[in-house]
Parts: C-alpha cells; sequence; structure tokens
C-alpha cells in the first residue's frame, strides 16, 4: 500500500478558484430567467426542508451562474444553510478581491457575517 498517495473523495464543493467568485468552475452562463427560476427553486427546497435536493440542484446550476453578483447573497445563504461555510466564506472572500466596489458584494458581505 502506497502511504504517499492521496485519497481522493467526493466533495461536495470543488476546490477554489482564484479567478472566479463562485464555488463552482463556470462553464457556459443560462440566461437570467432561467438562472432566477432555478435559484427560487433551490431556496423553495431549503425553505422546506429538502436540504439534499436543493444542494443537488443548487451544484447543477452552480456552474452557470456567469458574472451575476446579484444574486451573490442568495446564493450564499443556500450555502450557509447547506453548512457549506467554507465555500461561502471563499466566495464571499473572492468576490471581494474581484468586486471591491460592487454594492451586491458589499451587501452579500455585510449580511452573511464576513
Amino acid at each position: 500500500m502506497d502511504v504517499d498517495a492521496k485519497e481522493e473523495s467526493p466533495s461536495a464543493t470543488p476546490p477554489p478558484l482564484d479567478d472566479q467568485m463562485w464555488p463552482w468552475p463556470q462553464g457556459e452562463s443560462y440566461d437570467d430567467l432561467i438562472v432566477k427560476r432555478k435559484l427560487r427553486q433551490v431556496m423553495e427546497s431549503v425553505k422546506g426542508g429538502d436540504l439534499d435536493g436543493a444542494a443537488r440542484d443548487l451544484d447543477k446550476l452552480g456552474p452557470h451562474l456567469g458574472d451575476r453578483k446579484e444574486i451573490l447573497f442568495h446564493v450564499g445563504v443556500v450555502l450557509k444553510k447547506l453548512g457549506r461555510e467554507e465555500a461561502l466564506r471563499r466566495m464571499l472572500e473572492t468576490a471581494r478581491r474581484l468586486h471591491p466596489e460592487d454594492q451586491h458584494v458589499a451587501t452579500a458581505l455585510t449580511s452573511l457575517g464576513m
């Protein structure tokens, strides 16, 4: 057995991406209406107590958020409810670094306790 080999385990949150605000690698950005509808569904799942469903749906939506700073707070609330504190912290720190003057970022930082 190779004791130096790193054990790979699936992670709910991918490794940090220094040049991207979101905790997911970004692919093709969805249309605004699709993002808002799907994020609303995720938030309803959280509100209804279906955290597994919310996590699954958020992880499907995450790679398609694009540069929508206006939803940073809402995504942050969901991450917090899902117990993804480290992903939330990294997301907010990256958003602050990439968009220091943005009001949506400032609101998310203040409201989510950073």
